[in-house]
């Protein structure tokens, strides 16, 4: 136990440390009052000296991190009979990278126990968090990294519940969580690069619940290149890639590297409000035989906050779900904006109930609401839509794009394939488009 600031910048390497009833280590109240870091660095903590299995007994703490500040954890291997791998509250300036967490001294899984609680439990304003290129599993029904109450956290290019040979190491999990409160949202998060996966393919049971979890979360500054669920897909229990709770003000991208795999819904609007964000170049895809026990295949997007508005939803490809949006009806949704949403090969419908608005020419109260989109007979499909507004003149607008955004949509009245785009105009009160057919291209799937 490092206690005090006295012990501030002290080095701790190349030591197996084990067996201890509470914590194998512990710093505690100890704030730099000079330019020092502690090193924690190549150690094996609650694990043989070969660290390929967990030693001792329950500990309630394997390694913990409390009131303190500027701490290098690197290169080390934390496992063991506990409640938490790598405990943090209150703690500025942690660096947790290149080590191995729930998992064995080579990345692998462990023999013996594993926690039913977090492997990186971090809380209470431990700001300025950097998580970065670890190994992180050995749990069942907890966390893989959580993060409570806290600003600015970096997470980047970790593997969660996957080893670097794609096995399983966690068992009915949850990936990635940041929570903050109705009080005080977390913001200024960094989420990249990680891998986060789950079931093996001859045990569904084991595996995630949720890939990634927001709660109360604001100004997530940058969410992308992550791959969730692509490889091995998610626990039967499993319910979402990404799930949403009181979120806004954030940018979701796929990025180069990113993709989403198998689950039962792709991205989730849980509860709470879910606003002002952006959703881009996503492809969200339910892939046959990808061995996730849960077959119920939801939909890409399932609606079930209390309201969800001032979203933008851009090139998004969802395929292969029973719908493509889910319970619009029962969220207070409006002013979201879709542009380059693909839905193809769904089961049930595209979009389940209402479709979107378009904060654009002051549409400032309602939802345009789709009385009927089907296919009347095949390429042709008959689309009705009406908006009630206020204030301004109502602009309205329908096509069928393709997925490089051009505009290919045909009346059914001009066969010789000019593209045409129905548009008009009208004053405040009804905005109206009634039985209109569009034969649907060829190229588009």
């Amino acid at each position: 136990m490092f206690d005090g600031p006295n012990a501030h910048g002290s080095v701790l390497k190349n030591l197996v440390v084990r067996g201890f009833n509470t914590f194998n280590l512990k710093i505690d109240s100890s704030v730099r009052t000079a330019s020092t870091t502690y090193t924690i660095q190549d150690n094996y903590f609650g694990v043989d000296q070969d660290g390929d299995s967990v030693y001792g007994t329950q500990d309630d703490y394997n390694v913990s991190f409390e009131n303190s500040d500027h701490i290098n954890f690197t290169g080390n291997t934390a496992a063991g009979y506990h409640w938490y791998h790598i405990y943090a509250n209150n703690t500025d300036d942690l660096t947790i990278q290149n080590s191995n967490i729930g998992a064995n001294s080579t990345g692998a899984k462990i023999t013996g126990h594993i926690t039913s609680g977090s492997a990186v439990h971090v809380r209470q304003g431990s700001n300025d968090l950097t998580v970065h290129n670890n190994i992180i599993g050995g749990i069942e029904g907890g966390y893989g990294i959580y993060v409570k109450d806290s600003d600015d956290y970096t997470l980047t290019n970790n593997r969660v519940c996957i080893d670097s040979s794609n096995n399983n190491l966690c068992k009915d999990a949850r990936g990635i969580t940041v929570e903050g409160t109705s009080g005080n949202y977390s913001s200024g998060g960094v989420i990249t690069g990680n891998v986060i996966d789950g079931a093996d393919a001859s045990d569904k049971t084991n595996g995630l619940l949720y890939g990634v979890e927001l709660r109360y979360v604001d100004t997530l500054n940058e969410y992308s290149n992550n791959q969730v669920g692509s490889t091995n897909g998610f626990s039967e229990l499993g319910s979402a890639l990404l799930v949403l709770d009181n979120v806004n003000n954030s940018v979701f991208k796929k990025g180069a590297s990113g993709s989403f795999g198998t689950a039962a819904t792709g991205i989730y609007f849980s509860a709470g409000d879910v606003y002002e964000n952006t959703f881009e170049d996503f492809s969200i895809t339910w892939v046959a035989g990808t061995p996730s026990g849960n077959t119920s295949k939801v939909a890409g997007f399932r609606w079930d906050s209390t309201t969800a508005y001032d979203n933008t939803f851009s090139n998004l490809t969802i395929s292969g779900m029973n719908s493509g949006m889910y319970n619009l009806d029962g969220v207070a949704e409006e002013f979201n904006y879709f542009d380059g949403v693909l839905i193809h090969s769904v089961a049930t419908n595209t979009f389940g109930q209402d479709p979107f608005t378009n904060a654009n020419n002051g549409m400032t109260v309602n939802t345009p609401t789709v009385n009927s989109t089907s296919f009347t007979s095949l390429p042709v499909v008959n689309i009705s839509v009406t908006a009630t507004v206020t204030g301004a003149n109502c602009t309205f607008s329908a096509y069928i794009s393709v997925t490089d955004g051009e505009t290919q949509a045909y009346l059914t009245s001009d066969l010789a394939g000019t593209v045409r785009q129905v548009a008009g105009t009208v004053n405040a009160g009804t905005c109206s488009l009634t039985n209109q057919d569009f034969i649907v291209p060829a190229t588009y799937t």
